[in-house]
């Protein structure tokens, strides 16, 4: 599409007629329909000025260079004489097929090839050929690269999104010995059943979630291990070659967005808004709900930043793009608000315990429009509150002085909260319960929720065995210390014989 466009352009730009712009477009399969389907549409016929030509022309040879197959094309010609029949045949049948538009068929041959040359190359003895052959596998996975992005700006559907998504995890497991991605890989082949059904059946689209999730965190593990390896190198390399802080901050980015696993991302968001459609899910993940919060709009790059040097001095709601997860809330700060969706904290991570305890509203805002978050960032400087309604948060702009916390004289009036049962000393026989034990005056509720809802879901869904120590047992253990005459023995004797 970039090509017949930037073709297009050119043709009106030499003729200054315009017809011959929708011409050219016409010729190459581009029609007005698809201009407006592209994620950064076209709705505007081009400006004639005849100076953009030379420029317009280099362009176009880079854009024929960078999404022509000539790597692939290269190599197989390097390759025929030492590729089995079968092979050869197949290389030979992608080859033909370079200008067709079903892209997933594409990615299939190209997959199952890239499988039957890696068996060829792990058996062969000869060291030519084996650098020959890897320099192949190399250039495919570079034209699956190529494949993937010519329709990455189109909606096709959210099957063949998700079947994109199975062959990308499956080139990659290909291409990286990696535990992880071939689980990602059989569970989604497992859940294609329940693909066709994920925009209309909620718990098809649940099982889905559930290895979308999965993926996503091997991509998050993918751009720790790229930082890990590469970002000491790039700064010692750019200090060498005194270069710009800016290129050492994108070093590694851009180590990632050469991989098939930057396709992979693009991809998944494409279908992350599907499967919140059918679940229900709102434009907000809310990690530690407030129903009210109020406060002057700050911005951050990421929370760590302000975690020792600053304390505001006012109310607060900071805006930020990144949450690690195991940071403080800065002091005075009442509302935290991440308008990153690709990454966010879980609701056990420190920094979401920390702001439980400290009553600070803490959420993600999970619109793919980005409206919201443009809308958040218009009141940086201002002050706002924030209304937890249901799963959403409704945002009421504030004057300084309504902003400003009422104070009284009078002393706050404590919440009385009933004692909670639990077991008593006298009761406690043995320490350490297994699940078929676990019950409100023995455990907590976490670990009785866990065991209420065993045997009532799924078999695919697997829940963690477990152990705990029931309460009062520590107080027991003291006890013992001051009134028997052998606390060890007493000790052990109220431990499980399995233990």
């Amino acid at each position: 599409d970039d090509i017949v466009i930037c073709e297009a352009v050119l043709e009106y730009l030499r003729k200054n007629d315009i017809s011959v712009y929708w011409a050219t477009l016409k010729k190459g399969g581009v029609t007005k329909e698809r201009l407006l389907s592209f994620e950064r549409k076209v709705v505007a016929e081009p400006f004639f000025d005849p100076h953009l030509i030379p420029d317009l022309e280099n362009f176009l040879k880079i854009l024929k260079k960078a999404h022509s197959s000539t790597d692939v094309i290269t190599m197989e010609e390097t390759e025929i004489p030492r590729l089995s029949s079968h092979l050869q045949s197949k290389i030979k049948e992608i080859l033909s097929k370079i200008a067709d538009s079903n892209i997933i068929s594409q990615l299939g041959e190209i997959t199952s090839f890239r499988e039957g040359l890696m068996n060829e190359y792990q058996n062969t003895s000869d060291l030519n050929a084996y650098k020959e052959m890897v320099f192949l596998d190399i250039a495919l996975e570079f034209y699956v690269r190529q494949l993937v992005e010519k329709v990455i700006h189109i909606d096709i559907g959210a099957v063949k999104f998700f079947q994109e998504i199975e062959l990308l995890l499956e080139n990659l497991s290909l291409s990286f010995d990696w535990k992880e991605l071939e689980i990602c890989r059989n569970e989604l082949k497992a859940a294609m059943g329940d693909v066709s059904m994920c925009n209309q059946n909620y718990f098809s689209a649940l099982k889905v979630k559930a290895v979308v999730e999965r993926v996503k965190r091997c991509l998050g593990t993918v751009v720790a291990r790229c930082l890990a390896l590469f970002q000491q190198k790039a700064v010692g390399v750019v200090d060498a070659c005194t270069c710009d802080q800016f290129f050492i901050d994108i070093f590694s980015e851009d180590v990632i967005r050469g991989s098939l696993f930057f396709e992979l991302s693009m991809v998944i968001k494409k279908v992350e808004p599907i499967l919140r459609k059918t679940l229900g899910v709102q434009n907000w993940l809310i990690i530690s709900p407030i129903t009210t919060t109020k406060g002057k709009v700050v911005f951050v790059k990421q929370l760590r930043n302000v975690q020792i040097s600053e304390e505001f001095k006012e109310p607060t709601i900071m805006i930020t793009e990144a949450v690690g997860g195991d940071e403080e809330v800065p002091t005075n700060v009442k509302g935290v608000i991440l308008i990153n969706n690709s990454d966010y904290p879980d609701i056990l991570a420190h920094v979401s315990v920390r702001a439980r305890n400290g009553k600070v509203l803490l959420a993600a805002c999970l619109d793919d429009s980005g409206v919201t978050a443009k809308t958040l960032m218009g009141y940086v400087g201002s002050y706002i509150k924030l209304n937890l309604i249901g799963a959403n948060i409704e945002i009421q702009p504030l004057s300084k002085e309504d902003a400003k916390e009422k104070t009284t004289s009078a002393e706050p009036t404590a919440r009385k909260v009933a004692p909670k049962a639990v077991a008593s000393k006298e009761e406690i026989k043995e320490y350490m319960v297994t699940a078929k034990d676990f019950g409100p005056l023995v455990v907590g509720a976490k670990s009785n929720n866990l065991n209420k809802i065993r045997g009532k879901v799924e078999s695919w869904i697997l829940l963690p065995e477990g152990i705990a120590l029931q309460f009062n047992s520590a107080e027991d253990i003291i006890c013992l210390l001051y009134t028997s005459p052998s606390p060890r023995d007493a000790t052990l004797s109220r431990m499980p014989s399995s233990a």
